[in-house]
């Protein structure tokens, strides 16, 4: 069993292979429901409380899937780095670095692979008045950081830009049959192989679809 922890782009692995996810609450107990968990938050010691006892609850030596970011590059850095006078660079190492020191710690309990964040369909919404110049950089800095600290960490790092970019994401709307469920979530159909093929297990048939906050009633067997 692969544990996820993470914002709501985990919700589509259990979705989509429940036999081989499961994910752990964090912001609402007895739910599925991650919402807008930041990786500012996670790094911050006083407010990550919730999520260290959440993994509390997953045996030692368990794989676990860490997934946070995305809401930060997309909503919060742009804005924050107009209103302070720094480059997005800055702002992404800001949060960074206290982020990746939280899970470096489960790396002597766990086997820890973390997935990096992706663009998506609502980045071209411009969310907040961000500009999706400053988001594409936001995401694509947090990637090449989060990369470069597992090559040195040992962690498993899961690339999902790859098949967005391959699906032209950008061209096309979201809904079935498209890499998007919704405006901001990879369908399960595809965001389950790439983490399957990253961990080095088997991809077989998939054929699921399925947003986050949606329906999904075709599991990957």
């Amino acid at each position: 069993m692969i544990y996820c922890i993470g914002d709501s782009h985990i919700i589509n692995l259990q979705r989509g292979r429940p036999d081989l996810f499961t994910t752990i609450a964090l912001d609402t107990p007895g739910t599925i429901c991650y919402r807008s968990i930041t990786a500012f938050s996670v790094g911050r010691e006083t407010e990550c409380g919730f999520v260290c006892q959440s993994i509390q609850q997953i045996p030692k030596g368990s794989q676990l899937l860490i997934s946070f970011g995305e809401i930060d590059c997309r909503h919060y850095v742009p804005r924050t780095a107009v209103e302070k006078g720094r480059t997005i660079e800055e702002e992404v190492d800001d949060i960074f670095g206290p982020y990746a020191l939280q899970f470096a710690k489960l790396l002597f309990e766990y086997k820890v692979a973390v997935m990096s964040p992706y663009c998506c369909p609502e980045d071209h919404a411009q969310p907040d008045g961000n500009k999706f110049a400053d988001i594409w950089l936001a995401k694509n800095h947090f990637t090449s950081r989060l990369k470069d600290y597992c090559e040195l960490s040992g962690a498993t790092f899961i690339g999902t830009n790859g098949v967005v970019a391959a699906n032209s994401w950008d061209l096309q709307p979201y809904g079935d049959g498209q890499p998007f469920g919704d405006s901001s979530h990879l369908a399960s159909k595809f965001v389950v192989p790439i983490v399957m093929e990253s961990l080095g297990m088997n991809v077989k048939a998939v054929a699921t679809e399925g947003a986050a906050g949606g329906s999904n009633e075709d599991a990957i067997k």
